[in-house]
């Protein structure tokens, strides 16, 4: 996993993970979202969800049933659908976080 840093305060961006599933699914996908507690920023790594889910797309034999498009356009709609809403309303704010310290 890649270190992100805020760009405002310039420490270590903690993250989580938002647990996405499918109704017919026995397997979940944990998507990591990055952010700064003390600036109330958040920021979502679309390159790292990318490399998520491709790795758990071709681990559940997905690839040959479903485009992996598809698959990571829902992965993406669900993290802003839940995660972004959900800080939003708290008071956090989107951002792109640097990979090295500023």
């Amino acid at each position: 996993m890649e270190d992100f840093y805020c760009p405002r305060c310039g420490k270590l961006a903690s993250f989580s993970e938002a647990v996405f599933s499918r109704s017919y699914a026995a397997r979940r996908l944990g998507a990591l979202y990055f952010f700064c507690g003390y600036c109330r920023l958040i920021f979502i790594s679309k390159k790292l969800v990318r490399d998520t889910v491709s790795e758990w797309w071709h681990s559940t034999g997905l690839d040959k049933k479903y485009p992996f498009k598809h698959f990571y356009n829902e992965v993406i709609e669900y993290l802003y659908s839940t995660v972004l809403d959900y800080h939003i309303k708290i008071g956090y704010k989107l951002a792109r976080f640097k990979k090295t310290k500023p």
